[in-house]
């Protein structure tokens, strides 16, 4: 039997806590690849568990969004002090610094590692520059570029390109929110989205959770609409 919404945000609550104990056994301290996914999929239950809670406004996702943070802030220091180098694509920053933007933080931030993600990651890292303050039109326009190339990626090139428009006001605002609702609905049926984390809102994950990228440019630009995937706490 499928779980209910409710049972999906216990689950992923208890997810994220199972991977923090297991960060703490020796096994796992010590192993650098075992490490670095139990942080993954810390950061990831605890975004599912303010993602659902919020789409179907069981709670606020302040909590579950803070805790996907702290988890990662505290593993990048311990990761740090032991001499390790965090590459680009090792931990979820882009993610991160997206979600710092809404709860009001300062970025996560480990070296700069743009150049080694691939095209929709290089997009998730410009846009969170953008949204604490920091616009690169030429690399976005390249990322834009590369994610073309990608197989079965139109519809993620087109709400990326909804996201620019929106974050640089460059068209009607209600009409381009209308349209950003509209692309991530579509995630349900996309293979490029339904291939990628759960966060994404692909495939049945679209019914339960909200586009919180979309929710941090409405933040950024102080949209006075209503839309689920407004943000409304903080």
């Amino acid at each position: 039997m499928a779980m209910t919404p409710e049972q999906m945000v216990a689950f992923h609550r208890q997810s994220a806590e199972d991977s923090l104990l297991a960060l703490q056994t020796p096994q796992v301290a010590s192993d650098q690849y075992l490490s670095l996914l139990n942080i993954q999929l810390a950061f990831k239950g605890y975004l599912m568990e303010g993602l659902i809670s919020w789409r179907i406004d069981f709670a606020s996702p302040m909590q579950p969004m803070a805790n996907a943070l702290r988890v990662l802030r505290e593993g990048i220091g311990v990761l740090q002090a032991s001499g390790l180098r965090i590459g680009a694509d090792d931990l979820p920053i882009q993610y991160a610094a997206i979600v710092a933007f809404l709860l009001n933080e300062e970025p996560v931030l480990a070296g700069s590692p743009r150049d080694e993600l691939r095209a929709d990651s290089q997009l998730d890292w410009l846009l969170a520059s953008g949204l604490h303050g920091e616009w690169d039109e030429a690399s976005w326009g390249k990322a834009l570029d590369q994610l073309r190339k990608i197989n079965r990626s139109q519809l993620a090139v087109d709400t990326y390109s909804t996201y620019r428009k929106l974050l640089l006001q460059e068209a009607a605002t209600e009409e381009l929110v209308e349209q950003a609702c509209s692309l991530f609905g579509k995630r349900a049926s996309s293979a490029f989205y339904g291939g990628g984390d759960q966060t994404e809102g692909g495939y049945d994950d679209n019914k339960v959770t909200v586009d919180y990228r979309l929710a941090a440019i409405l933040k950024r630009i102080s949209y006075q609409g209503n839309v689920v995937h407004m943000w409304r706490w903080g």
